[in-house]
């Protein structure tokens, strides 16, 4: 359920993250640039973005388990 809860945190961060996706997505078709060429940059791009999470995720579990500990009598 925290994830859930973590994710409707950071809805706003998503919806902007996959608007300039498509965004991108649609400038790179109008270029006609190359496949392998967006694919690459978006696996890059994708890795950052991963990592980021996996640290942010972990920050909120931690500040979630610290909130638990001061609630309990």
């Amino acid at each position: 359920m925290i994830v859930l809860h973590y994710l409707k945190d950071r809805l706003l961060a998503i919806i902007v993250f996959l608007m300039s996706f498509l965004i991108l997505s649609f400038l790179f078709f109008l270029y006609r640039y190359e496949l392998d060429m967006i694919i690459y940059a978006y696996m890059l791009i994708g890795v950052l973005i991963l990592g980021v999470c996996i640290i942010d995720f972990y920050r909120y579990y931690k500040q979630h388990l610290s909130l638990i500990h001061i609630s309990e009598p």
